[in-house]
């Protein structure tokens, strides 16, 4: 058991014959981690953008409410003008 952690440790099993088994398995696990990586990455910057536009949606949303009741109000004043 101590001699396989060593082995490991000091690498020994990068530089043995059938090495390129070991290379090809680092080298595939590299890949998928930068997969994930970019993965995520990329997902937090969809769900920021999502989060600045649904406050945008909600401003609007406010300021249309202001502005349309600003307009109730002055078709109201002028409808009471005209009788």
């Amino acid at each position: 058991m101590k001699k396989n952690i060593q082995y490991i440790l000091k690498g020994k099993f990068l530089v043995k014959e059938d090495a390129y088994r070991s290379w090809n398995f680092i080298v595939f696990i590299t890949i998928l981690s930068l997969i994930s990586i970019t993965s995520s990455h990329m997902m937090d910057r969809k769900i920021r953008k999502i989060t600045k536009i649904s406050e945008e949606i909600k401003e609007l949303k406010s300021e249309y409410a202001d502005i349309h009741s600003k307009c109730m109000k002055m078709q109201l004043a002028s409808f009471i003008k005209k009788n």
